[in-house]
Formats: C-alpha cells, sequence, structure tokens
C-alpha cells in the first residue's frame, strides 16, 4: 500500500495515520455509567503499544516508556462491544495519533494515558456538562478523586517518564491542583519524577499534544522531543 507523505516546515516527514495505524494499536479499559439518565462511557486508562504481531494486549511488561496525563479521554470509544473493565481495542484519536509519531521520534514501545476525568466527551460543553450533573448526583469521574496519593504513585511508578498534556482550559488546572499534579516539589519527592511538558512561557500552562493547528501540533511534537532529549542527556 502506498502512503501520501506530509512534511512539515523543516522537511521532517509526518507520518499518516494510516501507516501510525498499522505500527501501533491503541487498547483501553471502559465502564458505562449512569449520569442523569444518560449512560456515559468512562476510560480510566488507555495504552498505546507497537504492534508486536499480536491481537491482545501485552499484560506482561512491567514498564511503560511513559505515562502523560491529559484531561479527559475525548471521544475514545472501544472498538468492539467487549466485556466492562477489559483490555479492548480503541479507536485511534487525532491526539493519540500525535502521541504514536511522538513514540516513533523516541522509539518508544508503550506509552500509558491517564486523565483528570474518565468521562468520554469530545465536546467542551458537553463535557463540563457531564462534569455539573456528576457532581450534583455524587458520582465519582475519576479513580484519582477519592484516593490521589496511591492512586498517581501506582501509575506514576509504572513508567520510566511522567509527561503532563491537559492543555490552556481553567477545569483541568483546577483538578490538577486538587490532585496535588501541579506540587514539583511534592511530585519529585513523592513520586520520584519530575514532569515533563511544553509548558506555556507566560501561562504556564502544560501545552496539549494536539492544538488542531498544524504548524502548532508541529511545534509541540519538536519541543517535546527536544525536551526529553535534553532531559536525558543530564542524567547520561
Amino acid at each position: 500500500m502506498k502512503y501520501k507523505k506530509f512534511l512539515w516546515g523543516d522537511g521532517l516527514e509526518l507520518l499518516s495515520e494510516a501507516l501510525l495505524k498499522e505500527k501501533y494499536i491503541v487498547w483501553g479499559q471502559f465502564f458505562e455509567v449512569t449520569i442523569a439518565g444518560d449512560r456515559v462511557w468512562m476510560r480510566p486508562e488507555a495504552r498505546i503499544e507497537r504492534r508486536q504481531n499480536t491481537s491482545s494486549i501485552n499484560t506482561e511488561k512491567q514498564r511503560a516508556d511513559a505515562v502523560i496525563v491529559m484531561l479527559n479521554p475525548g471521544s475514545c470509544k472501544p472498538i468492539l462491544a467487549a466485556q466492562l473493565g477489559e483490555w479492548t481495542e480503541a479507536k485511534p484519536d487525532k491526539t493519540q495519533f500525535q502521541l504514536m509519531r511522538l513514540m516513533e521520534r523516541m522509539s518508544w514501545d508503550e506509552m500509558k494515558i491517564v486523565n483528570l476525568s474518565d468521562v468520554c466527551e469530545g465536546n467542551r460543553m458537553k463535557f463540563l456538562a457531564l462534569l455539573k450533573r456528576s457532581e450534583i448526583g455524587g458520582i465519582v469521574h475519576s479513580r484519582f478523586a477519592n484516593n490521589s496519593v496511591s492512586e498517581w504513585s501506582k501509575i506514576i511508578s509504572s513508567a520510566d517518564r511522567l509527561l503532563y498534556g491537559w492543555g490552556d482550559k481553567p477545569e483541568p488546572k483546577k483538578m490538577a491542583n486538587a490532585y496535588g499534579l501541579l506540587d514539583f516539589d511534592n511530585m519529585l519527592t513523592s513520586y520520584g519524577k519530575k514532569p515533563i511538558a511544553v509548558w506555556h512561557p507566560v501561562k504556564g500552562y502544560p501545552k496539549h499534544p494536539n492544538p488542531w493547528i498544524p504548524e502548532r501540533c508541529e511545534a509541540w511534537l519538536e519541543d517535546m522531543v527536544s525536551v526529553l532529549n535534553n532531559q536525558e542527556a543530564v542524567y547520561q
């Protein structure tokens, strides 16, 4: 099969989604909850793995190359019907394709994705409405809400690097503060990792991997690769 090549401003090839789907697979754990009468998908965790000629998730692998903290799973859904809570293949979205490009550049085999909220909803206004209805109904929309210390410790210790990428909106900043993720000294002391991100130089938020504008997608990838390479050079 021939793939169309896309070039960014510096001449580097932007790997197409078709090619990325051949190289990587996305797995997710999904649950369903009822929020104000509506059935809503929840996804506590996802994993992007390099395909290894297998049709099942590699649960034997002890550590991932990185874990990234995002706002929520967006519109991510399972491809096929599966038992709730079981790992199942998920349809990649634009953000996950961007993370695959990062994995390709860094020669990573596995990346974990966790979220400040587990609610699967790609429309921001609908997502915020679901959060509000969850609060009113006493529905926990994140596995980190009740016991953030032990839950974060478990997920962060399962990866070599901790990345942030939830973007510029006020809601994720509020949740990240509540979960202690913006106390960098405590993160290093408690979990042994300093968060890695492409930080906005003025507003200080961790930039989202997929800001929709192609040039900014290119910039995020190049900046993240640079940050990662510089950090790893320090420890060599």
